[in-house]
């Protein structure tokens, strides 16, 4: 396994010299396994490197290679398997049970009573309100803290994720998905097992509220089932019962905690002159001397940490005993702590806090060699300036053309139905690898697309199957771009297997981050809406092929109003008045308000444009005829123009810097 995007795409079969590969990889695994028994590990270390080691040598390879169609990576096969006689070891199941279930399989039966005992325990869990939890921020200094609260979401799906594993004594291999917010485990159904879910549901439900007022909550959900539902015919039912469990449960958050008390009415005494925090809005003690509450402050420190930390550094997290919370929480940390963990970022030169802890490196696969458990891909990189996070105004200043920052939202098409009924022989094993794959994509391929050639764009969140980005508005078509056309490789451009996005330029420098992204997911739900695998962008949604060849246009356009290096400019802005001019013409033709096309307007605009203005001769009237031939076809214009216009016109505006 590598770290770079073009690692990961699909190849030719006759590209690939298979047998050399398979060697190199076996001599490289060899090696690096000498080292995971260094330091004497404990079981949980030793399992953990075992399982990191398998996924970085084993994701690529096929489980199968004797098949024509290798579709399982032998490291996803290895993993679910495991998962599987985890569960039924701990849950003490006969052998004689185990024999007879291996027969009717092997013999395609599948009916005898022992296969539709129920001995497994589908779970999944949710993080909800993650968006408004991160953009529902209300000043333009909230750029600081965004990438804070977006590792913090991540980090405590993980923490939950672990908690539960350790209540059922299971190892890492039965977190069968982890990303986005979301978790998939594999559990035992025990006598106690419901019990322990319920339990642990009504705990998370008391924290989490008590942190975070309502505004995020963690949702578990799950379904016992039997061996009956690892035949591959049965299993996308699971998926989809999976699906509506979590839906309804989505619908009751927070139903542990409902007594009579949790409806009471404000209190009438309340101190009207407390102030309010200006990044969430929370309230703060009267006496409050700064403007933002404690807990931003932290995740503003956090996305710092975050950062630095992303320099070659790692993460570590340790088990502690769960800390009270009932006064409520002033720092990012202290929920984590109340669950029973302890999480460390540490930089390049650091070592490790304690013996007694699971350390990842950060974006390196390389952790043997440092001791360390595993690894992990983060997107860390946020705009500085002399070590502080640009506002948005400065990122507003670093705009071409109109000095305006934007915000880009992005996210796969259809995922529950490709994962429900998509899937042609839908196991376990392809289950595990599909979310996998996809998010990480969205975690390492993103990360990778926009902080090598974008520096003042930044991956606010991206992970699961969805991603933000804000930075100058100019940035976020071309990284829009180069998401999809990277997406595309990486599926192998499966037909089914899309993106649509939406983009939204802020009106002003100022305006509320959370308005922008609420505007840029009504422009992506547009684009889902009129098709799908589209583009919504200055006000006009079209499919990525379209965006391609409007794009084409705009360059154009921008070549004919820019000056080149050396050389005068070659044509006068009033060519983007008789653009509009003939787009306005073309709309009220299409409404009915005029009865017939006056395309020869525009044509004759463009020979006057060349007779009083262009004074360069033959290349210039070329240039004319060109954009001519791209705005008429059938003596019409060409739908959707209004884009490339309107984008040529705010890259080549001349708008002064500063605030």
């Amino acid at each position: 396994m590598g770290e770079k995007l073009g690692q990961f795409f699909p190849q030719e079969k006759k590209e690939i010299n298979a047998s050399q590969g398979f060697r190199v990889l076996w001599e490289e695994f060899k090696k690096e396994s000498q080292h995971l028994l260094q330091n004497n590990p404990s079981f949980p270390v030793l399992i953990s490197r075992i399982l990191y080691l398998l996924e970085k040598y084993t994701l690529f390879i096929p489980s199968s290679a004797y098949k024509d169609k290798p579709e399982i990576s032998l490291f996803h096969h290895l993993k679910s398997t495991c998962a599987i006689a985890t569960v039924l070891y701990d849950a003490h199941i006969p052998l004689d049970e185990i024999d007879e279930v291996l027969q009717e399989i092997k013999e395609e039966d599948w009916k005898g009573e022992e296969v539709r005992k129920e001995r497994f325990i589908l779970l999944q869990g949710d993080i909800s309100g993650i968006q408004d939890f991160i953009y529902s921020v209300t000043s333009g200094g909230a750029l600081k803290g965004l990438r804070g609260r977006s590792f913090y979401l991540e980090i405590l799906s993980e923490i939950v994720a672990r908690r539960i594993l350790d209540e059922f004594n299971l190892i890492p291999a039965n977190l069968l998905y982890l990303g986005g917010g979301n978790f998939t485990i594999l559990l035992p159904y025990t006598s106690e097992a419901e019990e322990k879910i319920q339990n642990l549901q009504k705990e998370l439900d008391e924290k989490i509220y008590k942190a975070h007022q309502g505004k995020l909550g963690i949702i578990l959900g799950y379904f016992p089932f039997s061996y009956l539902y690892f035949k591959r015919e049965e299993f996308p039912k699971l998926v989809e019962r999976m699906r509506r469990v979590l839906s309804e449960e989505k619908r009751r958050k927070f139903k542990n905690i409902m007594d009579e008390g949790f409806f009471q009415p404000y209190p009438e005494d309340i101190d009207k002159k407390q102030k309010a925090c200006e990044i969430c809005g929370m309230e703060m003690e009267t006496q409050a001397t700064k403007d933002k509450c404690s807990l931003c402050e932290s995740f503003e420190g956090l996305s710092i940490q975050v950062r630095r930390a992303g320099g070659g550094g790692f993460i570590e997290i340790r088990k502690k005993k769960p800390q009270d919370i009932s006064s409520g929480v002033d720092k990012w940390h202290r929920l984590i702590e109340s669950i029973g963990y302890e999480v460390w970022l540490g930089q390049k030169n650091e070592g490790r806090k304690s013996s007694n802890s699971l350390v990842y490196s950060l974006n390196s696969v390389n952790f043997l060699s440092r001791g360390f458990e595993g690894f992990r891909f983060e997107s860390v990189y946020s705009p500085l300036k002399d070590g502080t996070a640009l506002t948005l105004e400065e990122i507003s200043d670093k705009a071409k053309g109109i000095k305006k920052w934007g915000v880009l939202r992005m996210d796969v098409d259809n995922l529950g139905r490709i994962f429900s009924e998509g899937l042609k022989n839908l196991s376990i094993s392809r289950f595990s690898m599909l979310s996998y794959m996809i998010h990480l994509f969205f975690s390492s391929g993103v990360r990778e697309i926009v902080e090598g050639k974008y520096p003042y764009s930044c991956i606010v969140y991206s992970g699961g199957d969805d991603l933000f980005i804000l930075g100058p508005w100019n940035d976020l078509p071309e990284i829009a771009r180069e998401i999809y056309q990277n997406f595309r490789k990486f599926t192998g451009k499966h037909p089914a297997i899309t993106l649509s996005g939406g983009i939204y330029i802020a009106p002003s420098r100022k305006f509320p981050v959370y308005q922008s992204a609420y505007q840029a997911g009504e422009m992506e739900e547009k684009a889902k809406k009129e098709g799908k695998d589209r583009l919504s962008f200055l006000n006009l949604t079209v499919d990525w092929k379209e965006f391609e060849n409007l794009s084409q246009i705009k360059n154009y356009i921008v070549d004919m109003l820019e000056p080149q290096e050396g050389k005068e400019k070659k044509f006068p802005r009033s060519l983007l008045t008789l653009l509009y001019s003939a787009l306005e013409e073309e709309e009220e033709f299409k409404n009915g308000k005029r009865s017939i096309s006056r395309i020869w307007l525009f044509l004759y605009g463009l020979r006057r444009l060349v007779d009083r203005y262009i004074s360069g001769g033959e290349e210039q009237l070329m240039k004319v005829e060109e954009l001519r031939d791209k705005f008429v076809t059938d003596s019409q214009l060409r739908e959707n123009l209004a884009l490339p216009v309107r984008w040529a016109d705010y890259l080549t505006r001349k708008e002064a810097g500063g605030i």
